[in-house]
């Protein structure tokens, strides 16, 4: 922090006048347009875990769906929080949601904060076709925004979820909810510095 308030002051000197002010034009536009971040956060609780491998008990859960069972070895629910904590605004947002290799998605539902609010999924999902992935659009994704999304998955032999990741088309970012270490884009400093070169190069010529 300090060094970028020394880079600030140096840039101003040198500057001045009009040229500061392109130079805070320079800074804003920087930040604007920064890549979005969008933070989240992974809470996955066995629902029905797998018998040991001592055990002689074979035990399966049993899903009814529309009159049919469907038994599963294991089942894990998983809590994704989701919150736009850009400077931007967006009227729809579209995201996917992968699990690990040996995972797969028996259901999914998307809970939205308000009735103005809505998560619509992209793809069906049943017991009978657990996928490994999932798509959702959100409908509005404005600054603060947050969706809670909650899936019902199965895992293959002795593992449980993991490696879950998240994507999108969008220019974002997903970050830790809670990673201090969450960077906003380039500091002042580096931009500064990037303005000062091209205005040096150009005073040359």
């Amino acid at each position: 922090m300090a060094l970028d308030q020394d880079i600030l002051k140096l840039g101003a000197t040198m500057l001045g006048g009009g040229a500061a002010g392109a130079v805070i034009t320079a800074v804003v536009t920087s930040y604007r347009n920064r890549i979005q971040p969008v933070r989240y956060r992974i809470k996955t609780t066995p629902v029905f875990a797998k018998a040991p491998k001592s055990s002689t008990l074979e035990t399966v859960v049993t899903i009814k769906e529309n009159g049919k069972e469907y038994g599963f070895a294991s089942l894990y629910l998983t809590e994704l929080t989701i919150v736009n904590s850009g400077n931007q605004n967006a009227k729809e947002f579209t995201m996917g949601i992968t699990m690990g290799e040996t995972s797969r998605i028996v259901n999914a539902h998307c809970e939205s904060p308000d009735r103005h609010h809505r998560g619509d999924q992209l793809d069906p999902l049943s017991p009978a076709q657990p996928k490994q992935a999932v798509d959702f659009r959100l409908i509005p994704f404005n600054r603060k925004d947050t969706y809670l999304f909650h899936l019902l998955s199965t895992c293959t032999g002795d593992f449980e979820p993991d490696g879950i990741k998240l994507s999108s088309s969008e220019a974002v970012r997903f970050l830790p909810r809670f990673d201090i270490g969450e960077t906003l884009g380039r500091s002042a400093g580096e931009i500064i510095l990037e303005v000062l070169k091209q205005s040096i190069s150009v005073r040359f010529k």
